[in-house]
């Protein structure tokens, strides 16, 4: 259901469980930059599902244009 909804960011934590499943079945050794890379992808898609800026900019902007049109 969560892929359908949020394709994009369903890609991204796909990419988290390979890192995860790499480094806990000792396959590649779980390096600083596979961490960093991680922890980069889970704030991304964090940021990306919760936080409300973006909407609320966009929105203002809308309003803004709205009236300089009149």
């Amino acid at each position: 259901m969560f892929k359908e909804k949020h394709p994009e960011i369903a890609k991204q934590l796909f990419a988290l469980k390979w890192i995860g499943n790499q480094a806990s079945h000792r396959e590649i050794p779980l390096t600083r930059k596979n961490l960093i890379d991680a922890y980069s992808i889970l704030e991304f898609a964090l940021e990306k599902l919760y936080d409300t800026n973006h909407r609320k900019i966009n929105s203002l902007v809308q309003k803004i244009n709205k009236r300089q049109r009149i």
